[in-house]
Order: C-alpha cells, then sequence, then structure tokens
C-alpha cells in the first residue's frame, strides 16, 4: 500500500482539547491537558528544549537502568568493596553506557525517518512534535545533525569501554560489542530486524538492551559471574521490552503503513495492551521469584511498591483505537514505573549492604 500524505491520525488520532469546558472537570485534569497539547502540539520554544526533546533523557535513563543495577548488584556482593579501584571503573562504565544508549535511541529515530520516506513517504499534514520522528518528520532538525549526533555518542562509548579494558582485560568486550550490535541493528540497515516481526525484535530488546548490560556490568564490577545475576537480567529484560514496546504504541500507524512488523502491528492494539499489562505484571513476579529463591535479599521486595504506578494506566486504556494523548501518557507511565522500580531496587541493595 502507497501513501504518499497522510494527516496525524494516520500515526495516532489527537483529541482536540480546545474549548474544554475547564468548570466540568478537576483542574489538575485541565493543567494535565493543556500541557499535552502543548507538549505533543507546540514546537519547543528553544535549542535546548529541542535537544531533551530529541534525546529524552528519561526514556534513555529507564534503558540505562540494567547498567546501573548490575553494578550495584557486584557491589552488593563485594566484600570488601575496593572504592578507590572502582570509582574510575564506575566512571567510565557509567558515563559509557549512558552515552551509548543515547547515541543507539537517537539513530533508532533517524533510521525509522529515513525508512519512512523511503518506503511510502509518510508525511505529517498536522505538525506534531510529540518524538525524535516527528522532529525530523517537521524539520525542526536535521537528519545530518542528529546522524553526527548520535556516532559521535557511539564513538565516545566505545572510547570508554576501551578504557575499561585496559583496567578490566578482553572479556569484558564480549558483552559490549554483542549488545551493541542487537541494538544497533534492531533498525539500522540491512539488518533491520526490528522490521522483521515474531516477536524477533522483542527478543533482541530483551538481550541486548537487558540481559548484556546487566550481565556487563555485573562482570566488569565484581569480575564474575552468578546465577543471581543472571535470574536478576529477566525482570530488567522484560522493562526494556515494555519500554521499547509502548513507544512504538506512539507510531503503531507509522509503523503499519511503511510495514515495520512491531508487534503491535502484529496482533493489533487491544491484544498488545494486554499483553503489555501481563508483562508489567511479571517484572515484580519474577522480583518475588528471585526473593524467594534466596538470591536476592528480603528488602528488595521493596520494589513492589511501583506496581500500582506502572498497571494503573492499562485499566483507562481499552478499545481498537486510542487517541495520541493516551498513548502518550501510557509510554510516560511506563517510564516513570521502570524509573522507581530502578530506584527502590538501588536503595534496597544499598541499604541491604551498607545499613542492614
Amino acid at each position: 500500500m502507497q501513501a504518499t500524505e497522510h494527516n496525524f491520525s494516520s500515526t495516532q488520532r489527537f483529541k482536540q482539547l480546545a474549548g474544554t469546558d475547564a468548570a466540568t472537570e478537576d483542574a489538575t485534569l485541565a493543567a494535565q491537558h493543556r500541557w499535552l497539547q502543548q507538549r505533543l502540539l507546540e514546537a519547543p520554544s528553544s535549542r535546548w528544549r529541542l535537544y531533551m526533546r530529541l534525546l529524552r533523557p528519561r526514556f534513555s535513563l529507564a534503558l540505562f537502568a540494567p547498567t546501573l543495577c548490575g553494578a550495584l548488584l557486584a557491589i552488593w556482593q563485594l566484600e570488601p568493596v575496593p572504592w578507590a579501584a572502582l570509582k574510575p571503573v564506575l566512571l567510565l562504565l557509567l558515563f559509557g553506557s549512558g552515552v551509548t544508549v543515547l547515541g543507539v535511541n537517537l539513530l533508532h529515530e533517524l533510521h525509522d525517518f529515513w525508512w519512512a520516506q523511503r518506503s511510502n513517504n509518510v508525511q505529517l499534514k498536522q505538525p506534531i512534535y510529540a518524538t525524535g520522528y516527528h522532529l525530523l518528520a517537521t524539520g525542526q532538525i536535521s537528519p545530518t545533525v542528529v546522524m553526527w549526533l548520535g556516532y559521535g555518542l557511539l564513538w565516545l562509548g566505545l572510547g570508554c569501554y576501551l578504557g575499561l579494558v585496559v583496567q578490566r582485560g578482553w572479556p569484558l568486550m564480549f558483552f559490549y560489542v554483542v549488545g551493541l550490535l542487537l541494538t544497533y541493528t534492531y533498525s539500522a540497515p540491512p539488518v533491520r530486524y526490528g522490521y522483521w516481526g515474531w516477536g524477533i525484535g522483542e527478543l533482541g530488546i530483551f538481550l541486548g538492551y537487558g540481559l548484556l548490560p546487566l550481565l556487563g556490568s555485573y562482570y566488569i564490577v565484581g569480575q564474575q559471574l552468578t546465577k543471581m545475576a543472571l535470574l536478576t537480567t529477566i525482570p530488567f529484560g522484560i522493562a526494556a521490552v515494555l519500554l521499547l514496546g509502548n513507544y512504538n504504541v506512539l507510531h503503531h500507524r507509522r509503523d503499519w503503513l511503511m510495514h515495520k512488523r512491531t508487534s503491535i502491528v502484529a496482533v493489533g492494539l487491544n491484544r498488545i495492551l494486554s499483553v503489555h499489562a501481563i508483562l508489567t505484571l511479571l517484572i515484580y513476579v519474577a522480583f518475588l521469584c528471585i526473593v524467594s529463591l534466596a538470591h536476592l535479599p528480603v528488602i528488595v521486595l521493596v520494589t513492589l511498591g511501583a506496581l500500582p504506578l506502572a498497571m494503573r494506566i492499562y485499566s483507562e486504556l481499552r478499545g481498537d483505537e486510542i487517541e495520541l494523548e493516551a498513548s502518550f501518557m501510557l509510554y510516560r507511565a511506563t517510564v516513570t514505573g521502570i524509573l522507581w522500580t530502578t530506584l527502590l531496587f538501588g536503595i534496597a541493595l544499598l541499604v541491604d549492604r551498607f545499613i542492614g
């Protein structure tokens, strides 16, 4: 199917909010609606806001969670903790992994933009500024700038990992190289396996954003691999799949037009929301099981406190179609839930290690 031009409904419908009777709705809800309209329909007012919207720091921080938690797991097990030797290692590891996540995310947006232009020449009739793809499609930023910024961040990350090699040896590069290949080729030609369907993209996300970063950082800090670390990759791998999956909800009509067979395109919106709700619940079931097997301290169950925050949004989303504002709130709620889960997990380990 060829589509030379489409309005925003071809990517996602937006519920027009102008004229809402403020007297008949809660003030908080009205303020949220105004913020959403500004966030989604108004161009960034400064270069700083433009780059913050392009880089998606909260989303990238949530995808960075496995690396951070792998390092915290290793510190939790070290006895004693050699802080003097660990400080440069942690600095290189966290900074290198962070800029790599930022760079790969930028290149995902760029590759999707290029593919949309080449395959169906998808155009937005109504200017939308919700994501990096929209910023590219509306001409807010040049693809060349995004390309140089993305690859520049990847080179910076590579430099950090080469510095880690000097201190920790070459084996750590297995986790870095394989993880980078899996995350980069998700959308990059000629592989572009995220477009294949059959759950292959989700498997690559689980491995590239979840399992390998956590095991890699755990190995770099602790110089060992354990069954406990392997089990802990399960909830964080599922979280990575959810983050990318619910981000794809924002673009599911575009993905359908350009034949990007994400899970939502393959099975439909209503079914995939049910699947994502189950996966969200499985994150916390996994933590409960790992603690029950005595691989993690009981205090880690404090992460269950983030469960209502992560699950609440799904009860509000039903039907074969949802408005753009609702899909954006789903994306934000997923990011917020994962960030709180990561924060509670990290605090629990540090309290058990140094206070408990």
